[in-house]
């Protein structure tokens, strides 16, 4: 008797996760998939804590968020100014859950179900193996496309998974998917904000810039913080933050004098 892959108490059969973690996992995709319209709302900035974050690298726009504002890389880097109607961080996490339910959804069909329902003479009524295998193929549902209607599939689909030898592999991988949906949208994109000075910025006209820099702590540990000016526009990532913070003292100094 071997243990199971996800919780290790003893399985009583040849699989490698137990019932009862499969049973958890199920309803925790179903609550997932029930919570996903709510993210849209996140991401939209339509909900209450919603403050988009910095954008992660490598998910990078084909042109500058902020054409004549700002720096094409920088934009690249941190993504679009905080004020913008629209929680970066949320909209990341999507793709990612996205990514993982379609991955899972694509090893299931192929591993259990092939990529067509096989033909071939059956019999109406008989106990061969191999023509009730070609029955339990023709009765199934191709997964959804959408992604809460995809992971009530999935849900559907743990009692064969859980005897697959990759099964503790996609328990962790769908547990984490419902952990990253229910953070996204139960608790605030940035964990702090706070006032820093005024901002060391010259704008066009030749006059310094009036607004003052804010720095922007991510909830998320994978996001970079930033300082920003809420009037210019002009970010900061945290390698610039001493030299910046050097400038913005002389601009103090300038507005005392």
């Amino acid at each position: 008797m071997a243990d199971c892959a996800v919780c290790g108490r003893p399985v009583p059969d040849v699989a490698y996760v137990c019932q009862a973690s499969a049973d958890q996992l199920a309803s925790a995709l179903h609550a997932a998939a029930d919570l996903w319209p709510e993210l849209q709302t996140t991401i939209a900035g339509l909900a209450r804590m919603a403050d988009p974050g910095p954008r992660a690298r490598g998910h990078t726009p084909p042109q500058p968020i902020r054409p004549g504002l700002g720096n094409l890389d920088r934009d690249h880097q941190l993504g679009p100014p905080t004020g913008l109607p629209f929680n970066w961080s949320a909209s990341v996490d999507a793709e990612d859950i996205r990514s993982e339910i379609s991955g899972w959804c694509r090893i299931v069909v192929e591993e259990r179900y092939g990529h067509q329902p096989p033909h071939g003479p059956i019999c109406a009524e008989c106990d061969h193996p191999t023509c009730e295998h070609i029955h339990a193929r023709r009765r199934w549902m191709p997964p959804p496309t959408t992604v809460a209607a995809s992971m009530r599939w999935l849900a559907g689909q743990l009692g064969w998974l859980r005897y697959r030898e990759y099964a503790g592999e996609a328990w962790r991988d769908l547990r984490d998917v419902t952990g990253w949906l229910h953070r996204a949208v139960d608790r605030p994109a940035n964990r702090t904000r706070f006032p820093v000075g005024p901002c060391p910025e010259i704008t066009a006209g030749g006059v310094p810039c009036a607004g003052q820099v804010t720095a922007v702590i991510p909830a998320r540990e994978d996001r970079p913080a930033l300082m920003e000016c809420g009037t210019c526009g002009e970010r900061w990532p945290t390698i610039q933050w001493a030299r910046v913070g050097r400038r913005m003292l002389k601009a103090q100094e300038r507005m005392m004098t």
